[in-house]
């Protein structure tokens, strides 16, 4: 008799990843992952991953592990080499000046490291951050080379001068880094304890990419390579577009990460904004716009199309700062263009409409609603009244001249295109230039003989940009899925237009530009239970995506009405017509490239065709994209935006982050189109352009929501960035295996999302997956010599209904046991590391308030786990758990061997629910053993928020206030020079002062080793009277640092609370004061003040004004040594 069993994870997997021969002789499969023993038998219960050492400062140590990371993971290294510390000696006279002057030299010392740290075998993508003692260093500070482990890669040429040119190691297989020189004063003199974030995929997608689109488009200097400064506070400035610590600039930072990531990148479209007013085609202006009005000391000034802050339209407000942020300035674009060709990458110009109409606008709006939509698609900006309502401007004469005022006025549509396609010329070309985006709305408008002006002023805008930018750039249109095959006016009429036709035959067109954001599912959440009509398996089901491309809604079927979609009542697509179905169908891409074009008017297909010919451009996928949440395959196009009313959740979405999802549904694409599903020369697969990269980088953005007010909305969006290189629990147990020496496995049934995993030491595949398996219940199912993983939630899709049991004498058909509640936990506790809070452990834990029990079981993984990922597993754990308790032991015929652990069975005639087979005994009958389980996901209600922090200061800047004053003697022993320095800055940082009398030959003159208290006057200062206390007068001053206090009058007689206030003519006053009251933040009130001292009585007489310079008198003022005489004060 045989015997097949669902055992304790421990031991089956402890088979199954021995010698497959041994299982084969014992039994006939197994099947493993489940929890329940241990929760049943034991009071507590611990679950412990693969753990890697992060807490040590490296060292070198002999036959010490190289580590294998999987995805995203936060490790420490080993010291593989090193130098002695490098000495820096500075030596500084002080004293006297003269020969009899006795001077004392001081000798500072600095030390540094050179040293290399292995990280993990190759090949590692790149490290993102760096840690030394906790805190994330600047890595524009120091000197710092990756090597990613490749067989190729050549020795680090320090090592190899250190060592000896061919003698040398590469380390050939293993990732590193190389620190040059680092700086050891802040870390005590000692290496610190060094930790990195490196990134390395396993799964294809990253491969698979060849071109993307680069957002966010509205960023006024974000596309800057070098960095751009605007003054923020006394003192201080701040940095727009560097909010990293990995590079100078948000842009170098993240391209760099994007090409690490992708190394099959070859083309970037370059997405820059204006902002349309009204979704009426006739009042709508295209404006370049500006965060703000005004910024002080801005480092590079903003200009678009030769217009300043001051002529660029402010964008609205919401919630108290700018809806979006400002147009790209021209400058920042020619340096990212400059930049992404210096990368090797193609460039496509992106020119894109975004609509800056926000709630509360009171427009008309064209389709009849009380206003226009908040910040709406650009998709419907159309004649007014629209297509369809009262006295519709469609088919009108009226309708013409709606659509040429919108491209031709001053501030039209032609002019930011055209400035657009100056702006690639003056870049030295792109290789590519998108004349428009979605503009639905605009093509589809009639005139009043059935033409379609938009379209014609396209093929005409076309052709200018062809004549500004040459023949070398590829022009397309970037059409709405819905839109780039044509009309179907839904009036009744059956007409037929394909409206788009003689732009896409046009000379100056070189391909069809499709936005495609056509859905590749239907899936909810019953049909876990009650199965899906299209065959998915699951919402990420990549094999159901693969024939949904061409195939599914928008091929054979379509839902006519919400109230279907929600009934699944499905219409089929058709022509009754001509038989011509691809007509009809927005996803037949095959049927409408090889085939002439015939308009259909009242029901009668015309003679002539249209101007397309057969084959005759390609496709360009000119955006690809879909959500990172759940059902995101149901309506990819949706995203959210609590300003925008577009916002939208997909169809039937329980509204969870699943970053697989998404990866499943790029990788479906770019295996049909480049794999050679489609037909030879249709769509380009080097212009599949994924939607989207951000060049504010991860994870800055989108934590930083200080800066960026979007960040919230990347959680579900369509971004890549903090996704790519991340992994997949499916790639994530095929890479185990692979790398573990398995070849026989299928982990195709198997869902979830783990962003990143470590291995350590040395150990078998068992102790690396079983924690895993266990904490997302997949099953391990031995199949002949096959390993299939299954998700325990799909296992429902495939239920057996058992209607014939074996009939043993003195035995029951069926039976049925239930454990205690109190036999079972009662919580469950998971812990993992958190991405958002720099790979913290976190724990989330889950507890059943109806059982009086005390048992808890613990998930301690090891695993990289986004914080709603691991609620939503531990969640389903403790579902499990409980109805675990619940079996039932049955016997069918012998020869009924379709049944396998792991799958699903129902009883007929016997107990209700669904029962996972866990055990099977073959002999004279097959003797089931299963137990009930939880089929579907659980779905958390609300949504878990992105964690939020700062910017790590890597967006201040250095912009001190420097005062230099023309003071008199007034202390014993003061020098003979008068001149006087002080400085604040925020962050202070110590500053040095060297003179020199030309543009060489500096010599140092002052240390400035503490702020001062610089400020201004509030209020005037008028003239007054030197000699005694003024005791009605006061002034008041505005101090950004500091603070004042009050002082007797005998104080402020023996020199207490000076300050110096810049008079009218630039002479300075000496003053003081005897009392102080703070008003207001950082605003002081100043009286019973002492005036004109130490000889100031000329500049008292000519008072100052508001905003005067005030200084509070500190030893933070410093003499640097300049008398009349000097070369350097004549």
């Amino acid at each position: 008799m045989a015997t097949l069993v669902l055992q304790a994870a421990g031991a089956a997997l402890g088979s199954i990843f021995g010698p497959v021969g041994a299982i084969i002789g014992r039994a006939a499969g197994a099947l493993a992952g489940s929890a329940v023993d241990g929760a049943l038998f034991s009071s507590s219960k611990t679950v412990s991953g693969a753990r890697l050492s992060t807490a040590r400062i490296p060292g070198a140590e002999e036959g010490a592990a190289i580590a294998r990371a999987y995805g995203t993971v936060r490790i420490g290294g080993t010291l593989i080499w090193a130098t002695r510390f490098e000495e820096s000696v500075t030596r500084e006279r002080q004293g006297g000046k003269s020969s009899s002057s006795s001077s004392t030299t001081v000798e500072t010392f600095q030390y540094f490291a050179n040293l290399a740290v292995g990280l993990c075998e190759g090949e590692a993508a790149m490290v993102r951050r760096v840690w030394a003692d906790g805190q994330e260093l600047d890595l524009t500070g120091i000197e710092m080379r990756f090597y990613p482990g490749s067989e190729t890669q050549l020795p680090d040429p320090l090592i190899e001068a250190r060592q000896g040119a061919g003698i040398a190691p590469a380390y050939r297989g293993l990732s590193y880094v190389v620190f040059e020189r680092l700086p050891l004063d802040g870390f005590g003199n000692r290496i610190p304890l060094l930790q990195f974030e490196v990134v390395r995929p396993i799964g294809k997608l990253e491969g698979q990419m060849r071109a993307v689109t680069v957002i966010p488009g509205a960023t006024e200097h974000g596309y800057a390579t070098v960095a751009v400064s605007e003054r923020s506070g006394a003192g201080e400035s701040r940095v727009m577009n560097r909010n990293t610590l990995a590079a100078a600039t948000d842009w170098q930072a993240s391209i760099d990460e994007l090409q690490a990531l992708c190394p099959n990148l070859e083309s970037v479209a370059l997405v820059v904004t204006w902002f349309g007013t009204d979704m009426r085609a006739g009042e709508c202006r295209i404006l370049p716009g500006v965060e703000v009005g005004f910024r002080d000391r801005e480092s590079a000034t903003w200009s678009v199309a030769d217009m300043g802050r001051g002529q660029a339209r402010l964008v609205s407000q919401r919630d108290g700062g700018p809806a979006y942020g400002g147009t790209p300035s021209d400058t920042s674009v020619l340096q990212a263009i400059a930049d992404l060709k210096a990368r090797g990458l193609k460039v496509c110009l992106y020119p894109f409409v975004m609509m800056d109409v926000p709630a509360g606008n009171a427009l008309p709006d064209p389709y009849g609603k009380v206003e226009q939509d908040a910040y709406g698609w650009r998709g419907n900006i159309t004649c007014h009244p629209a297509a369809g309502q009262s006295g519709s401007a469609d088919r009108t004469v009226t309708g013409r001249a709606q659509i040429s005022t919108f491209c031709n006025r001053a501030d039209g549509y032609r002019r930011m295109v055209l400035h657009y396609a100056a702006l690639a010329k003056q870049a030295g070309g792109v290789d590519a230039f998108l004349i428009g985006s979605e503009l639905r709305g605009l093509t589809r408008v009639r005139d009043q003989a059935n033409a379609f002006p938009f379209v014609e002023e396209l093929v005409r805008l076309a052709g200018d940009v062809r004549a500004v930018v040459g023949a070398a750039t590829k022009l397309t249109y970037a059409a709405d899925w819905s839109e780039y095959f044509g009309y179907h006016p839904a009036d009744g009429s059956g007409d037929v237009f394909f409206n788009l036709d003689a732009l896409w035959a046009s000379q100056h067109i070189d391909a069809v530009g499709i936005d495609n954001y056509m859905p590749l599912s239907d899936w909810r959440d019953e049909d876990v239970l009650e199965g899906n009509p299209d065959g998915f398996e699951g919402a990420d089901d990549a094999a159901g995506f693969g024939r949904s491309i061409e195939g599914g809604e928008g091929f054979d079927w379509y839902y006519a009405s919400e109230a279907d979609r929600e009934g699944r009542k499905r219409s089929a697509i058709y022509d009754g017509l001509k038989g011509k179905h691809w007509v009809y169908r927005n996803k037949d891409l095959a049927g409408w490239w090889q085939n002439r074009h015939y308009d259909r008017v009242g029901g009668v297909e015309r003679a002539a065709p249209s101007t397309w010919v057969p084959g005759m451009k390609p496709f360009w996928l000119t955006e690809l994209g879909c959500p990172a949440i759940d059902k995101g395959a149901n309506r990819p196009n949706t995203f959210i935006d609590p300003k925008s009313s577009e916002s939208a959740y997909p169809h039937f979405s329980s509204r969870m982050r699943a970053d697989s999802q998404q990866r499943r549904f790029l990788e479906a694409h770019h295996d049909h189109w480049a794999g050679g599903s489609a037909l030879q020369g249709m769509v380009d697969p080097a212009r599949v352009f994924v939607w989207t990269w951000d060049a504010r980088p991860y994870p800055a953005f989108p934590q930083n929501t200080a800066t960026w007010s979007d960040g919230a909305n990347w959680r579900t969006g369509h971004w890549l960035n903090g996704r790519l290189g991340a992994t997949t629990l499916a790639d994530l147990i095929a890479a185990v295996l692979t790398e573990h020496g398995f070849a026989d496995f299928d982990v195709s049934a198997v869902t979830g999302d783990v962003a990143g995993y470590a291995q350590g030491d040395v150990t078998a595949a068992r102790s690396l997956l079983e924690p895993l398996l266990e904490a997302f219940q997949v099953d391990v199912i031995e199949d002949g010599a096959m390993l299939r993983f299954v998700s325990r939630g799909k296992a429902a899709t495939k239920t057996t209904m058992v209607s014939a049991f074996a009939d043993i004498e003195d035995s029951a058909l069926w039976s049925e046991a239930r454990g205690h509640e109190s036999d079972f936990a009662a919580e469950a506790v998971l812990t993992a590391y958190n991405p958002a809070l720099d790979y913290e452990q976190a724990s989330v834990r889950s507890r059943r308030i109806d059982n009086a029990g005390n048992r808890v079981v613990r998930y301690d993984l090891g695993a990289v786990l986004a914080q709603e990922t691991a609620q939503n597993a531990v969640e389903a754990l403790l579902r499990d758990n409980r109805l675990a308790r619940r079996t039932v032991r049955f016997s069918i015929a012998p020869n009924e061997i379709a049944l396998d652990p792991g799958d699903c069975v129902e009883l007929e005639g016997g107990p209700t629910g669904r029962f996972l087979v866990s055990r099977i005994e073959d002999g004279d009958v097959r003797r089931i053993e299963a137990r009930e389980f939880a089929p579907s996901a659980i779905a958390l209600s609300g949504e878990t928020e992105t964690p939020r922090t700062g910017s790590g200061g890597a967006s201040s800047g250095f912009d001190p206030d420097i005062v230099l004053m023309d003071l008199p003697r007034y202390e014993a022993g003061d020098a003979p020079g008068f001149a006087r320095i002080a400085a604040f800055a925020k962050p202070w940082r110590r500053m040095a002062l060297s003179v020199s009398a030309g543009t060489e030959g500096y010599e140092a003159r002052a240390l400035l080793d503490q702020p001062a208290k610089i400020g201004a006057l509030a209020s005037a200062l008028p003239m007054g009277f030197a000699g005694r206390f003024n005791v009605s007068g006061a002034i008041e001053i505005t101090l950004p640092y500091g603070d004042l206090a009050s002082a007797t009058d005998l104080a402020v007689l023996n020199g207490a609370n000076r300050i110096a206030v810049r008079c009218v003519g630039g002479a300075w006053e000496i003053a003081a004061f005897a009392k102080s009251e703070e008003v207001a933040a950082n605003r002081w009130r100043l009286s019973r003040l002492l005036r004109g001292l130490v000889g100031t009585e000329d500049a008292m007489a000519a008072g100052a004004i508001v905003g005067a310079e005030v200084g509070c008198w500190t030893r933070a003022w410093c003499r640097w040594g300049c008398a009349p005489t000097s070369a350097v004060c004549s």
